[in-house]
């Protein structure tokens, strides 16, 4: 997971910087004191930094990733649902006389061994 958000870091910073430079073109359109030179660097740096995002190449990144990650979450989350039925030490049914660890039982159980 931890890399997966690494990648989506990496893939998505690009495309901050593409933002940045198109709205600096944009203000640049949009302002009458802009002169040509202005205008030539901010056309260039928004070709340079489309370059750099490749939004069509980018597409398929990140749904390669997207799926990635959904495949890494399912494990865990059947990790999560097995977990539910665990007591943890220190319960009632640990101390009836049986090793230390963590034990099957319904949730409710643990939560009334706990209690009592």
């Amino acid at each position: 997971m931890k890399n997966n958000v690494q990648l989506l870091r990496g893939l998505s910073a690009p495309l901050f910087e593409l933002a940045e430079v198109q709205a600096t073109l944009a203000d640049c359109l949009t302002d009458p004191n802009c002169d040509e030179a202005r205008l030539a660097i901010a056309l260039d740096s928004a070709a340079n930094a489309r370059e750099r995002a490749a939004p069509e190449r980018l597409v398929d990144d990140l749904n390669q990733l997207f799926d990635d990650t959904l495949y890494g979450l399912e494990p865990i989350a059947e990790r999560a649902v097995g977990l539910q039925g665990l007591c943890p030490p220190g319960s009632r049914h640990e101390r009836g006389g049986r090793p230390q660890g963590l034990y099957l039982q319904r949730p409710a159980d643990c939560a009334q061994q706990h209690q009592g």
